[in-house]
């Protein structure tokens, strides 16, 4: 489940005040994590950062935002992180979607792309 927060998570305090919608990741046992959302021209940056994981209830929510997303125009939904150091590519196969290396300013990244 997907909720709205007022005030930045301190898992983002490393984020931008500005230029970011924050979320709490929830399913019926509590918190999962938190998710940071920024709005490109025609694309949203996702930010994840999970405490622990519920594929089931993520994936809904993914599904969810991903419609939400179509709604208001956006045509991809895209995730990056340092290679190696997340568990993006774990989630992202855990999904159901692709993640792959790039090389980017002289370092590496996971990165996902869903179109929507």
């Amino acid at each position: 489940m997907i909720f709205p927060e007022r005030v930045k998570p301190a898992c983002f305090r490393e984020f931008p005040d500005a230029g970011f919608e924050w979320i709490r990741l929830e399913d019926d046992r509590g918190v999962l994590g938190h998710a940071a959302l920024g709005a490109h021209p025609d694309w949203l940056e996702l930010h994840v950062g999970l405490t622990r994981v519920n594929r089931a209830v993520l994936a809904d929510d993914l599904e969810r935002l991903r419609h939400w997303a179509r709604r208001e125009g956006f045509r991809a939904i895209r995730g990056r992180a340092p290679a190696g150091a997340s568990r993006l590519p774990a989630l992202a196969r855990a999904c159901g979607y692709a993640c792959r290396t790039q090389r980017e300013h002289g370092r590496d990244y996971d990165l996902v792309e869903l179109e929507v």
